[in-house]
């Protein structure tokens, strides 16, 4: 095979080498934070030139993007929770789920993560849609419920908020309440956003 040739082919063993990196990645990025995890130290963790890092995703914000980015499990798991069942546990449901996720090690610090970044990287942003939206969205294609995106936005919006209280500022006593209590507390309130009436008393109000 001459010098063109080769040049020509796909460089081999890149997928892996790839792989390495976004695993790397992913180990900084949930140990360090994103603002403390640099690409030089991710590069280091993977054995690999500084170069290739920016060779195979550009930007440290996009690296971030793909090893934080949750396997489909996650957002599909939270749709079936939402389809299967009497609706109206649904809000309990959900908050099991999501705090079960949360309180694994496996799963938690992937929300946990893009929640500390998403005000300034509008990928992680995104990608919070991605898990906690889209998902909602999904179960009340084949509902009866009115609001669809304004129920799934709300219920998100208490997720977000235990997730920042709970797991990111650490308020007393919500961040050392035991799971079982949390999600009781919580259930409610999303049962509420995701079947209940909206409009509640506001015209009494107004």
């Amino acid at each position: 095979m001459d010098t063109a040739t080769k040049k020509a082919g796909r460089r081999p063993g890149q997928n892996k080498t790839k792989a390495k990196i976004i695993v790397a990645a992913e180990a900084l990025f949930t140990k360090e934070g994103f603002d403390h995890t640099t690409i030089r130290s991710i590069a280091k963790h993977a054995e690999v030139d500084p170069a290739l890092v920016m060779h195979y995703f550009g930007s440290k914000q996009e690296l971030f993007i793909e090893a934080m980015a949750p396997s489909q499990q996650m957002p599909r798991k939270i749709a079936q929770e939402l389809t299967r069942g009497d609706p109206e546990t649904m809000g309990f449901r959900l908050a099991t789920l999501f705090v079960c996720m949360l309180e694994a090690r496996s799963t938690g610090h992937v929300v946990v993560n893009v929640l500390k970044a998403a005000v300034r990287i509008p990928g992680a942003a995104a990608l919070l849609k991605t898990i906690l939206v889209r998902p909602i969205l999904k179960a009340f294609k084949e509902s009866t419920f009115d609001h669809a995106e304004l129920r799934a936005t709300l219920a998100q919006s208490q997720l977000v908020g235990i997730v920042l209280t709970r797991y990111i500022i650490k308020i007393e006593p919500l961040a050392s309440l035991p799971s079982n209590e949390l999600i009781e507390c919580i259930a409610p309130t999303l049962q509420r956003y995701l079947t209940g009436n909206l409009n509640g008393n506001r015209k009494e109000i107004l």
